[in-house]
């Protein structure tokens, strides 16, 4: 477990969002540091449930930055390939 935990440390980069997110999600602005921490995090893949993040104007911003917004089962979809 303890060689697990250093593994996660290893590959993970901490991102601290900033107090005025860009403010992307037009339904809930509270969703903005979700997006705002994927961005600063260069994330490939934001995979929600949250419907504010699967709108057309979420989706194409994240795109714009090479992230791709995926459910839960899209995402498990694409990593069976």
């Amino acid at each position: 477990m303890d060689q697990f935990i250093e593994d996660i440390q290893t590959a993970s980069l901490v991102v601290i969002p900033s107090q005025q997110a860009e403010h992307v999600v037009p339904h809930d602005p509270n969703d903005d540091p979700v997006v705002q921490t994927a961005v600063l995090g260069q994330a490939e893949v934001l995979s929600t449930r949250d419907r504010h993040l699967h709108t057309a104007e979420v989706v194409a911003y994240c795109r714009d930055r090479g992230i791709v917004v995926l459910n839960d089962l899209e995402l498990l979809a694409q990593l069976r390939r």
